[in-house]
């Protein structure tokens, strides 16, 4: 599982957090408030973030309902061959 926050604002993009550890790991962590204490703002962030399936059936299960969600199926990216699963979150202003 890997996770990433960025702040965007005006065209600009500032790393916030990249968490990518070298092997698997179940728990992210890593977030340091005070190093963004004037700079806190959800409206300016965009956090990209994927999860890898242990199994076929479940990476299926799983896309076949984000597929069907018109809410949230513009917001993931699939790759079927890793059985992994992108997903961007932010603000509807950010992007």
């Amino acid at each position: 599982m890997y996770l990433y926050l960025y702040n965007y604002e005006n065209g600009k993009v500032k790393e916030i957090l990249a968490w990518n550890p070298g092997k698997p790991q179940w728990w992210i962590t890593g977030f340091n408030p005070s190093e963004l204490v004037n700079e806190i703002d959800f409206k300016k962030q965009v956090l990209i973030g994927n999860v890898t399936f242990a199994t076929k059936d479940m990476y299926t299960s799983f896309v076949g309902e984000t597929e069907r969600n018109n809410k949230v199926k513009d917001f993931i990216i699939c790759d079927e061959d890793k059985l992994t699963v992108w997903i961007i979150w932010y603000s509807k202003g950010v992007a």
